[in-house]
């Protein structure tokens, strides 16, 4: 069912503004609107929210509050003033660390550079000082592809002016330093590049330190060096803010705190400011709660509480909110899907409830594998906190019941005695039962639609609706009048076609021009008269279509039944051994009909809620009802 709600109004000086949000609007279930929109009668109103103070503290602590303070359900609130000081000098902690990180994993980017340009040559016999400080002397170190070397072996052999000391060979590379004179350099340079040698820099210091000795000790010294930034990156990552005596508890206070009142003043949003200094916030409440709200202001000289009924709204519509007790309230997901009801529609909730908990019985009746469907369920919801888990474990006990009825225990229906009928030996009669369980739903269906015009106060939907009363006469005219063609003397039936069938439908199909008619005594046929009838025609043929689709497709519940039966005979039939069934065939059996059968039946029944009954009396768009104490709860979390 639906929450009644009220319009209310909440007044007081603009300087008791933040006292007012705290105490009552925070606290109570309402949702806000604009009251400059939903009011929108005095001149030079303005909005209350100004820049909020607590935005720019907020955002300094998100940058670290994640990786550095554990959200707790718990948690103390503290003064402003103090609040603010604990994130301000946690924020300097975190951002002096972070810079800290970022010259160490510069220094690390670097070393780690150097080691890889000397890995190459780290078993050349050289002295690095020397090296640099020759002067007649050029080298360059590289890398020369291994089938370009056996070329310049035979090339240094004619050569007196150049020396080649290798390093390093791989299956692709030779690796190593050339020497030469420096006026051969252009020379030596060319021709070296004709045979593909890459030329590679390596460094000579790090950090203006000039390396000693030979490649490899360079090499090991900056490995060393490369160990220690290491050990301090990783040393860093596991210290503590306690460790700079900053406590991750007061953080966390001081965090929740602020945003809290981010979120206290960010509210300000809604309110109007009037130009004599005074706010106004306009809402939704439910009628209970706006009692209470009323009666906790009653004895508040700084407030004024206002109340009025839904229909006042000026440019909001009273929001949504559903209120069902524990079995009914999973099938508000399937509502929330579709699209939640209007204020002005009934909650269909109730009855989308009872009808899938009993057709997916209908078409899934099997005891055993109901009983699993419900343990599966409840522990997908008690253990992975899905919702529908809630919906699988009650169409577990609906299969339970039917399968009891049909006596099907695992696809067995040898052990149980059938109190009712068994799908694969009644297929006439289920199929018969399913059809007529079909018309009952779409009469209900009906029945409900009427309810809805009622409510609604739309006279021709009830009337003259395809779904209304002459809806329900026709229909319901249509099927007595079959019946007794098929089963009685026809004479019955003959005196029903024109009262039940005929004047009904017709008054259906000119329900438009009759809605015109009534309200201004004139017959309105804009497009002309012979596309007025081609198009009444189409439409009374499309009616007459839906009908007739609507009531068949009932019928699949019987079909899916003995699908379903018949899958689970095929299943026996495999695990037959002798006297009894293969035990790993009966279980995979079972577990793939359950899977793939019951994934289907779920979805059939479904699509009959939504398409063989939804489209008879439900119409959704309606908004939800969020109550800002929702949100506080959520965006303080």
């Amino acid at each position: 069912m639906l929450e009644k709600m009220q319009l209310i109004y909440i007044m007081g000086d603009i300087a008791d503004i933040d006292r007012a949000i705290r105490k009552y609007i925070s606290k109570y279930e309402m949702q806000l609107e604009y009251a400059i929109k939903e009011i929108g009668s005095i001149d030079d109103m303005e909005s209350c929210l100004d820049e909020n103070p607590y935005t720019a503290h907020v955002l300094k602590a998100e940058k670290f509050i994640k990786d550095f303070v554990h959200n707790k359900e718990s948690w103390t609130e503290l003064l402003e003033e103090t609040a603010i000081e604990i994130i301000e000098d946690a924020y300097e902690f975190f951002e002096r660390r972070g810079l800290y990180f970022k010259e160490l994993e510069f220094k690390k980017a670097a070393i780690e550079k150097c080691i890889n340009d000397l890995e190459a040559f780290k078993s050349l016999d050289a002295d690095m000082p020397s090296l640099r400080d020759l002067k007649f002397i050029l080298f360059n170190f590289g890398r020369m592809p291994v089938v370009n070397f056996k070329q310049f072996e035979i090339y240094i052999n004619d050569q007196e002016d150049i020396i080649f000391q290798e390093s390093k060979r791989d299956k692709n590379y030779v690796y190593g330093v050339y020497f030469v004179l420096s006026h051969r350099k252009d020379k030596i340079d060319a021709a070296m590049s004709s045979l593909n040698f890459e030329k590679i820099t390596i460094p000579f210091e790090y950090e203006g330190q000039i390396f000693p000795d030979t490649p490899l000790k360079a090499y090991n010294m900056l490995l060393k060096e490369l160990e220690e930034i290491e050990k301090e990156i990783s040393f860093r990552h596991n210290e503590t803010m306690y460790t700079f005596g900053i406590n991750a508890n007061d953080v966390t206070n001081a965090y929740k705190t602020l945003k809290k009142n981010q979120i206290y003043y960010d509210l300000r949003k809604y309110a109007a400011k009037t130009p004599n200094g005074y706010y106004i916030f306009a809402g939704w409440a439910a009628k209970p709660e706006a009692l209470r709200l009323e009666y906790d202001m009653e004895h508040d000289d700084k407030v004024i509480f206002l109340k009025e009924p839904p229909e006042n709204a000026k440019s909001s519509t009273p929001p949504t909110s559903l209120k069902n007790n524990a079995l009914i309230r999973p099938f508000e997901f399937f509502v929330k899907t579709y699209g939640l009801p209007k204020y002005d529609e009934i909650d269909p909730t109730p009855f989308v409830a009872v009808t899938y908990f009993l057709l997916f019985g209908m078409m899934f009746g099997d005891l055993g594998q109901g009983a699993l469907l419900c343990l599966g369920g409840y522990f997908l919801y008690k253990y992975k906190g899905l919702g529908l888990g809630k919906i699988l474990s009650l169409v577990g006990i609906s299969s339970m019941f039917f399968g009891l009825m049909y006596g099907s225990v695992f696809g067995i229906e040898h052990i149980l005695p059938t109190i009712w009928l068994k799908p694969a030996e009644s297929v006439n009669s289920i199929l018969f039962i399913t059809l007529v369980c079909g018309m009952v739903l779409i009469f209900i269906s009906m029945i409900l639609n009427m309810a809805n015009a009622i409510k609604q106060n739309d006279k021709m939907r009830l009337f003259f609706g395809p779904n209304g009363i002459a809806g329900i006469v026709f229909y319901a005219g249509i099927i007595m009048a079959l019946y007794d063609f098929i089963y009685g003397s026809g004479r019955f039936g003959s005196f029903l076609i024109v009262p039940f069938v005929i004047m009904p439908f017709v008054l259906i199909a000119l329900r438009h021009p009759i809605e015109g008619y009534l309200k201004d005594r004139k017959l309105h046929i804009s497009s002309g008269m012979p596309l007025f009838i081609l198009e009444t025609v189409i439409e009374a043929f499309e009616i007459l279509l839906t009908y007739f689709t609507n009531t068949v497709s009932f019928v699949r519940i019987g079909a899916f039944a003995l699908s379903h039966a018949g899958m689970m005979g095929v299943v026996l039939l495999l695990a037959e051994r002798g006297s009894g069934y293969s035990i790993p065939i009966m279980v995979i059996g079972n577990l793939l009909v359950i899977f793939m059968e019951g994934l289907v039946v779920g979805i059939q029944a479904l699509r009959i809620e939504f398409y063989e009954l939804f489209s008879r009396y439900y119409e959704g768009g309606g908004r939800e009802f969020i109550s800002v104490k929702a949100k506080l709860d959520e965006g303080s979390a």
